[in-house]
């Protein structure tokens, strides 16, 4: 639409990028919402995630915190005050990131922090934003009052008006912000199409997929800059916890990040522990959530004292054909990651007639242990419980005191159960 270009803080993006084909990712799953991004050997070996409460960080001298300031610390992770940076809220952080399929996450103490910290670090005096007027409302507030007070101009558009969007982008426009679904009307915008004008016309786009969540709907898929979810609705999933997130490219999060911590909207670090908590749960209860609002829509749609039900999934709804695209899209993505599973896997070897191939103990022994360290997101621990996957325990090592005894008395178990059903067949051949 206009021949100009300008860095990444000005919100324009090169013509290249803009041509650049999208890969098309696994969809995210129950094994990403609880183990992506976090660490392999937690601090004390603990298997679930810890919380650190901490607004400081310490250094062994002088010398390391110059070498820290300088950019040369060897841990990247390494923080040095509570407002830049948390080990807690940076696991989730990744998490989120995984799911989103972004290269990096930012975590806020609410949904509006993650927004208003986004549209100051993309805007200046004199940039233009594009808005849809079915936008939560506070978003709305935020451009048309504060951002308005600071010189940044903006134009209203008609709800799912792409044609609309093309036509109020300007020169000057920096940013265009959607949210998808809506709220409370759950209009579903096309946000391929979105994403494509919006890079065509080198301007950065932002979706508010608070409604949708990364297991149904992941924008950044579909071309788009930056998705933003308010934390506080499915992923807690507790209605006990603010925080809000914000994911992107690299770049772009980096961009954030360095405003994030001059205004200070990072997230504390038990809200950030919550958010987690409430991750592991999140693609199964997305998954039942999905299932139950339908058949409430349906019922409510066939009740004589309903007048219109607004459900995205119901034929009667304008964006009908988008949501079920959307929901097509989603389950190509499951079977295609079954698919490439079962072509994976391993092919069993045939065992010969007289059952198990006979090993020796240790050989045997060493093949268990070693099939078990293969499961590369499973960690090893001793109990059986909770939401975290585990591996089987090596051979002996199970609960203290089932060492090689424990194991001789189990296989002799095996061996008396095995003759006492040989002999039982041996008696009714024989008519005994």
């Amino acid at each position: 639409m206009f021949s100009h270009y300008s860095d990444v803080s000005s919100g324009t993006i090169p013509a290249a990028v803009a041509q650049t084909p999208r890969p098309k990712p696994e969809p995210p799953s129950s094994t990403d919402a609880v183990h992506a991004g976090a660490r392999r050997v937690r601090p004390d070996h603990a298997l679930a995630p810890g919380l650190a409460l901490t607004a400081t960080y310490t250094f062994a001298d002088s010398a390391d915190l110059a070498r820290y300031m300088r950019g040369e610390d060897p841990d990247p992770t390494r923080e040095e005050y509570g407002r830049y940076g948390n080990p807690t809220v940076r696991e989730v952080e990744n998490r989120l990131a995984a799911l989103d399929r972004g290269e990096d996450a930012l975590l806020f103490a609410s949904g509006m922090a993650a927004i208003s910290t986004a549209t100051l670090a993309l805007l200046k005096a004199g940039d233009h934003v594009v808005l849809f007027r079915d936008v939560y409302r506070r978003t709305r507030f935020l451009v048309l009052q504060t951002l308005a007070r600071l010189g940044v101009e903006h134009t209203l558009v008609e709800p799912a008006d792409l044609d609309g969007l093309e036509a109020a982008i300007t020169p000057r426009t920096r940013l265009a912000i959607t949210e998808s679904p809506t709220n409370p009307y759950l209009r579903c915008l096309d946000l391929e199409r979105f994403a494509t004008i919006c890079r065509g016309a080198r301007v950065r786009s932002m979706v508010d997929a608070t409604f949708a969540t990364p297991i149904n709907a992941r924008p950044l898929e579909l071309g788009v800059d930056l998705v933003a979810h308010s934390c506080t609705k499915y992923i807690a999933g507790h209605n006990d916890v603010l925080a809000g997130s914000l994911t992107g490219s690299a770049s772009l999060i980096s961009l954030v990040r360095e405003l994030r911590s001059v205004l200070g909207g990072i997230v504390d670090p038990h809200a950030a522990w919550m958010v987690g908590r409430g991750l592991k749960t999140l693609a199964l209860r997305v998954a039942r959530q999905n299932q139950t609002g339908l058949a409430v829509a349906q019922a409510l749609a066939g009740h004589a004292a309903v007048e219109r039900v607004h459900y995205p999934l119901l034929p009667s709804h304008p964006d009908h054909a988008i949501a079920r695209a959307a929901r097509r899209r989603r389950r190509r993505g499951e079977l295609r990651g079954a698919r490439r599973a079962r072509r994976g896997r391993p092919r069993r070897r045939r065992l010969p007639p007289g059952g198990h191939r006979p090993q020796p103990r240790r050989r045997r022994d060493a093949g268990r242990a070693a099939g078990a360290d293969e499961l590369r997101r499973a960690r090893r621990r001793g109990s059986a419980r909770g939401r975290h996957r585990a591996r089987p325990h090596p051979p002996g090592g199970g609960h203290r005191g089932d060492g090689r005894r424990g194991g001789r008395r189990a296989r002799r178990g095996r061996r008396s159960r095995r003759g006492a059903r040989l002999n039982a067949r041996l008696r009714r051949r024989c008519g005994s």
